[in-house]
């Protein structure tokens, strides 16, 4: 137990792992958390992830090998709410870390074809909703190598078929959180982000297929909503685009903050 005289000056707390999560209380006192230079530790609130990495908050979810993209259903024409291509579980007890989406990054290996526009929705839910087939679970990996995944119970899954995944209708509760376009045909090369809680504008290629042939290695992105994923909780990310007739098999790199 730290002394009153430790509470009163602050408490060197620079990873997230050494410290103890509080519930709300009004009454009872807390020491302010410090970096280990003696400075106030505040949480970013910027574009920067560098405090989450710092901490050892921060984990980013990838494609197992590198040049080798997840496998997509070729005709996703529409949105469908059993058939998200990505989900994220969080399978913290009550009372553990949230789970807080920071950016999505998506590096394009096959040219879609016929495909109008490239469209994104999210919707997060309170039940975590199953299927058995057609998903695997992504890397998790810490970016600072002084910590592991902070969150053991923590599960990205990305569609890996050509096949349609399956899952459960959403639940009354679920809400639309996500919604937004990442431009018109791509070609291999082409990067597709999606930045979490955001106010930077996003940028995409055009949605002609004649612009989208001549635009190589394009950076699409587009800023949206934040995401708090809560112990128990569920986000399921669904891609379409109309008249689509092959899939774009993306690489994948996912970061996220536990907290």
């Amino acid at each position: 137990m730290p002394s009153a005289l430790a509470q009163m000056r602050g408490l060197v707390g620079r990873a997230l792992t050494n410290i103890q999560a509080f519930a709300d209380d009004s009454s009872n006192d807390r020491g302010v958390r410090l970096d280990r230079y003696g400075s106030l530790l505040i949480p970013q609130t910027d574009s920067s992830l560098y405090s989450q990495a710092e901490e050892g908050s921060m984990v980013i979810a990838t494609n197992p090998t590198p040049g080798t993209g997840y496998t997509w259903v070729a005709a996703v024409t529409s949105y469908t709410n059993t058939q998200p291509l990505i989900v994220v579980y969080n399978n913290e007890p009550a009372g553990g870390k949230n789970i807080e989406l920071r950016y999505l990054k998506l590096i394009t290996l096959a040219a879609g074809t016929g495909a109008v526009a490239w469209q994104y929705l999210g919707l997060l839910d309170v039940q975590q909703l199953q299927t058995t087939a057609h998903h695997a679970a992504a890397t998790l990996v810490n970016p600072n190598f002084a910590y592991p995944v902070l969150v053991n119970n923590l599960q990205v899954l990305v569609q890996t078929g050509s096949t349609a995944s399956v899952f459960p209708a959403p639940t009354a509760a679920a809400r639309m959180v996500n919604r937004g376009s990442l431009g018109g045909l791509n070609v291999p090369g082409d990067v597709m982000r999606i930045n979490f809680g955001s106010l930077d504008s996003g940028t995409t290629s055009g949605i002609t297929a004649a612009e989208g042939a001549t635009q190589a290695g394009v950076g699409r992105a587009d800023s949206d909503s934040p995401v708090v994923i809560p112990p128990g909780g569920a986000w399921y990310l669904y891609f379409w685009s109309a008249s689509s007739s092959a899939a774009i098999n993306p690489e994948m790199i996912f970061g996220m903050v536990c907290r």
